[in-house]
């Protein structure tokens, strides 16, 4: 009996080795797999890694080129729009609008610079071609507003420096003045005057230029 038993205890034994040796190999085959697909899936996301650095380089490059390509648009179109300007310029100097004889004030052009009342003028004296006198005289440049509720009147030269005391003239076709004013504190321009007296005669030309309109075209 007690043989039998044995046996009997012999064999469920072994059949339950088996049938966990079974068990074991299944689940170590599931992991085998299991880290194939992990591994399958590191690579994968390696790949897309790639292709996001790629992806973001290419961007980088494309963003850089576009930056290029508008800043050499702005380029252009303020070297077209400088041109078109210098082109009316000598226009008016050839073939002026207006037929008169005798100098012209051809332009007057405020630019602001960074400084607070700091501002870049210019103004260009002309006289048509067909003209072949050398044009000679003195010009005047006054800036007119109100300070402290009256108003001023103050000379270019005291608003810049470097001007000469006496703006004098002497040319063929055309003439440049220009530099840089300082504004007093507390003074509100309104126009700019320009008074322009040639030699050997008695005819001065006068003009006044309005501050608030100088101001609006250098904006624009």
């Amino acid at each position: 009996m007690l043989i039998l038993f044995l046996v009997i205890a012999a064999i469920a034994g072994y059949l339950a080795g088996y049938q966990w040796r079974g068990d074991g190999n299944s689940l170590l085959h599931q992991l085998e797999q299991q880290q194939l697909v992990l591994d399958e899936q590191k690579a994968q996301l390696y790949k897309l890694k790639v292709q996001v650095v790629q992806l973001t380089q290419r961007r980088k490059i494309d963003e850089a080129a576009l930056d290029e390509v508008s800043a050499l648009l702005k380029e252009q179109q303020q070297a077209s729009l400088e041109l078109r300007e210098e082109i009316a310029f000598y226009r008016g100097i050839v073939s002026p609008s207006e037929v008169r004889s005798g100098i012209l004030i051809q332009r007057v052009e405020l630019t602001p610079l960074a400084a607070a009342q700091l501002f870049h003028y210019r103004v260009v004296l002309t006289q048509v071609l067909k003209n072949e006198r050398v044009a000679r005289g003195e010009v005047e440049i006054t800036l007119s507003g109100v300070f402290e509720g009256r108003t001023h009147n103050i000379p270019l030269q005291d608003l810049d420096k470097q001007a000469k005391k006496s703006l004098k003239f002497r040319f063929k076709y055309f003439q440049m003045f220009e530099g840089d004013l300082q504004l007093p504190d507390g003074f509100s321009p309104h126009s700019i005057d320009v008074v322009v007296k040639p030699r050997h005669s008695n005819n001065s030309i006068n003009e006044s230029f309005p501050w608030p309109r100088l101001a609006v075209e250098e904006k624009i």
